[in-house]
């Protein structure tokens, strides 16, 4: 086992503090609206019929998109290339989570390193 080479007070907390929340919640709303900008008239159509954030963890970024009916889960399917083109420009580890509603049918999951080996 590897011992850590500084002292235990030079080494980052364990504990997340109320500062550190705060500017996670703050940087995920600055990059909402920021992909928010970045699409165009008929993807931000598309996400004003749904409920969507984007939740960053471990240096991964996710759009979380949760569909309230079939038809618009079909619409933002079709739309998803589009999409992972606008998280492209935010961040290279990216990914957009689809969830049908009412929890029918199975989460999709894409991400962008899709868009780079099938060359969209």
């Amino acid at each position: 086992m590897n011992q850590p080479s500084l002292p235990s007070d030079d080494l980052p907390s364990i504990e997340v503090s109320l500062f550190d929340k705060l500017l996670h919640r703050h940087l995920e709303q600055v990059t909402c609206k920021r992909f928010y900008e970045l699409c165009d008239s008929t993807q931000r159509s598309l996400l004003s019929l749904c409920e969507w954030s984007i939740e960053m963890s471990a240096g991964n970024m996710s759009l979380v998109i949760l569909c309230r009916n079939v038809e618009n889960y079909s619409h933002i399917a079709q739309a998803i290339p589009q999409l992972l083109q606008q998280l492209k420009q935010l961040s290279n580890s990216s990914k957009i989570c689809i969830q049908r509603p009412l929890n029918r049918g199975i989460l999709l999951k894409f991400e962008v390193e899709e868009l780079s080996n099938r060359g969209i």
